[in-house]
């Protein structure tokens, strides 16, 4: 069974109850403090990061730094549970696509072990699944339709084009997701950006758009997307769209 590390400032009472509850479903666990320097031998080991962010957390930067230097070359993944200010605290160190899901504080243990259960079932073989960068200046959005995906595919994000272009350097993936509508750099300015480049120009793109009326439609089809999507699509109606997606490219 997976093995997970729980990461806070202490070793509370309340992470020793989790630790026990997810223990009792079969999981592995260790503690370590964000404020240990010698915690490289306990982030090797785990298979999955959980982060207690508690009140303290602003005297862990020189952690955070680190961890994500890891998961980054790991490719391990973060659960986070806390405030909603402590998430956007560590988001600004932690990259986003690493981030498994995040859980509020007080922590309703049952469902996350369940949803624990969930996420490390392995019913498909992960070296099958295919790879979606979802671009979007939506954090909810984003992590929305992460959501939806994660149990059938591999699931990047990127909140502007900018980091899309910057983890696409590094990466790459079977299928671009791409808000229409974004600042600074919006949709086509992306898409552009991408076909320009020789390693990104073959990737699919399906645009994401919030806007149905008749000259927004428009605007999107001249640009020859693979295809394009409102915002307003439900789950069901999503993955069905991206597996027959995948499958017509096998069949091609």
């Amino acid at each position: 069974m997976k093995k997970f590390l729980i990461i806070s400032t202490r070793d509370s009472f309340l992470i020793k109850g989790l630790s026990v509850k997810l223990e009792q479903n079969g999981f592995t666990t260790d503690f370590v403090s964000s404020t240990d320097e010698y915690a490289d031998d306990h982030l090797e080991d785990a298979e999955y990061y959980i982060y207690y962010m508690d009140s303290d957390i602003k005297d862990s930067v020189g952690f955070l730094n680190h961890l994500a230097d890891v998961v980054k070359k790991s490719g391990k993944m973060v659960i986070l549970i806390g405030r909603k200010e402590e998430r956007d605290f560590i988001q600004e160190y932690l990259p986003e696509e690493f981030v498994m899901g995040f859980y509020e504080r007080p922590l309703d243990m049952d469902v996350f072990v369940r949803d624990m259960l969930a996420e490390t079932s392995g019913d498909r073989n992960e070296g099958e699944k295919k790879v979606v960068l979802v671009v979007d200046d939506d954090t909810e959005y984003r992590q929305l339709i992460r959501g939806w995906l994660k149990a059938d595919y591999h699931v990047a994000l990127a909140n502007s084009g900018v980091q899309a272009i910057t983890w696409l350097a590094k990466n790459t993936c079977d299928l671009i997701l791409l808000d229409y509508a974004m600042p600074v750099a919006d949709g086509s300015k992306i898409l552009q950006m991408l076909r320009g480049d020789e390693v990104t120009k073959d990737i699919p793109v399906i645009f994401l758009t919030g806007k149905n009326d008749k000259n927004t439609v428009m605007q999107v089809i001249d640009l020859k997307p693979t295809d394009y999507l409102l915002k307003t699509i439900g789950k069901a109606e999503l993955l069905k769209k991206l597996s027959d997606f995948f499958a017509s490219r096998e069949e091609a």
